[in-house]
């Protein structure tokens, strides 16, 4: 692969989106690579417990384009209300130089991640994605920003991650702005499969104004979907998260739970005295 290309995959945006908080969450695309001019480039990963407690963070790397029934980890461990920033993860923590992929990050607590991909002052941030919001069979998601641009100075890359350690089958559609689909690329991702997808696979010609649907048609698994545009001239880099409904909710503490059924049995008692005048 050209190295131009490969940058194209690692970029995305300078300022991350919002991070939020989950016990497991994908970071779409990772890794270490040499690009133009010899230039290192190396992910940094963030990991936030904004809990009162300590957790342990297991960081598990998903090679790109294999399937990945069991994955290579590392446990870290994040004292409460603290962040741990990794440095060059894939190759210092994992173990794997010269290798792009995803990450699964899943923790015994709520977490928040993020991680930018970079050489020195060059370079991109993203945020992870929480496994609750992944797509099954017969959902579907958008991609915004996949157009070239006016003069063809933009390149876009997809990148889907399989979350459900289960294959799945999707299809990958290019739309342009009148809501015509113009190409589509079937694709199967196994167990935990990283992949990616240049926009230029699925059509002739890319519009300067389109949209990605991603359609998930066959399997048990799930996937969570990316998508970064580069510019072509200066590699100013754009993220853009899958387009989706409501921001998860953290499940409701136990203790919690029970004082609000507390509560609403209170209320319903003092209803029934009042309807039968005692």
């Amino acid at each position: 692969m050209k190295r131009g290309i490969v940058l194209a995959l690692l970029f995305v945006a300078t300022a991350s989106n919002a991070a939020y908080s989950s016990r497991r969450v994908v970071m779409p695309i990772v890794g270490r690579v040499t690009g133009t001019g010899g230039l290192e480039y190396r992910t940094t990963l963030w990991i936030t417990n904004r809990a009162d407690k300590p957790l342990r963070a297991r960081v598990s790397f998903l090679p790109r384009g294999q399937a990945n029934p069991e994955p290579a980890f590392r446990d870290v461990d994040v004292a409460a209300d603290r962040t741990v920033q990794l440095d060059n993860v894939t190759e210092t923590l994992l173990h794997a130089p010269g290798k792009l992929g995803a990450l699964l990050i899943e923790a015994d607590g709520p977490i928040a991640c993020s991680a930018r991909v970079a050489a020195a002052a060059q370079g991109g941030g993203f945020t992870a994605i929480p496994i609750e919001l992944a797509i099954p069979r017969g959902g579907s998601t958008l991609l915004q920003g996949a157009g070239s641009g006016v003069n063809g100075e933009f390149r876009y890359n997809v990148h889907l991650v399989e979350t459900n350690r289960s294959a799945i089958e999707a299809v990958v559609s290019l739309i342009d702005a009148n809501g015509r689909e113009l190409g589509s690329k079937p694709v199967i991702l196994r167990e935990l499969e990283a992949l990616t997808i240049p926009v230029a696979q699925l059509a002739a010609s890319v519009p300067p104004e389109a949209t990605v649907r991603i359609r998930v048609t066959r399997g048990s698994g799930k996937l969570v979907a990316a998508g970064s545009r580069v510019v072509v001239a200066s590699l100013d880099p754009t993220s853009f998260e899958m387009v989706t409904g409501e921001p998860p909710r953290a499940a409701m503490p136990v203790g919690e739970l029970v004082a609000w059924i507390a509560a609403a049995l209170a209320l319903a008692v003092a209803a029934l005295k009042s309807t039968s005048g005692v």
